[in-house]
């Protein structure tokens, strides 16, 4: 499909695909609250992962988690920044030795109804033996129509595993269930 530079309309992922470097490998959407969990096959360069979800959880949000090849070690390093309120400030910070991928806030069973959070996940590299795994993003979510209920996330993170990654898991802050409707697409990158 072309796709017209002139046009004031914006790009999704979904355009992209089929025009020779990008493929759709996995698309996974949830038929009951449950943990995403999909193969990922190998013969790409880089990742690029697409996330809308809600987390099971009480409250109003929740950070929900990837993991890789089901290694639930204290083998990640994650770093956030949250930017949030009606004078936007800088919140966030850093965890070491975590058990997976703190990803960006999502709404959970205390935000209002339909309410998704959505994330954007770059990984360069993720069959390379090489050399460790580091992932960064971007996500976006809103647990309620106010001034503080907006939320722009930016994050990275570190799976410190040479390991070719051919697995993937997403998970509530817990390690517990997505709400039913929640999706992971996953792209490969030529």
């Amino acid at each position: 499909m072309p796709i017209d530079p002139t046009s004031t309309g914006s790009v999704e992922m979904r355009d992209l695909v089929g025009l020779g470097g990008i493929s759709q490998l996995a698309s996974v959407t949830l038929g009951a609250d449950g943990i995403i969990d999909t193969p990922v096959p190998g013969g790409y360069s880089d990742l690029i992962l697409v996330l809308m979800a809600r987390c099971s959880v009480a409250g109003v949000n929740d950070s929900p988690v990837i993991r890789f090849n089901n290694d639930s070690g204290g083998n990640y390093t994650a770093m956030r920044s949250i930017v949030d309120g009606t004078t936007p400030s800088l919140g966030g910070g850093i965890t070491t030795s975590a058990t997976g991928c703190i990803l960006t806030r999502f709404p959970a069973n205390g935000a209002l109804a339909n309410f998704y959070g959505h994330g954007q996940l770059y990984i360069p590299g993720y069959t390379n033996t090489g050399w460790v795994k580091l992932l960064t993003g971007f996500g976006g979510t809103a647990d309620a129509v106010s001034t503080t209920g907006v939320h722009v996330l930016g994050f990275a993170n570190v799976w410190n595993s040479t390991a070719a990654i051919n697995r993937i898991q997403v998970m509530n802050g817990s390690f517990g269930n997505l709400t039913v409707g929640s999706q992971l697409r996953v792209y490969g990158l030529v």
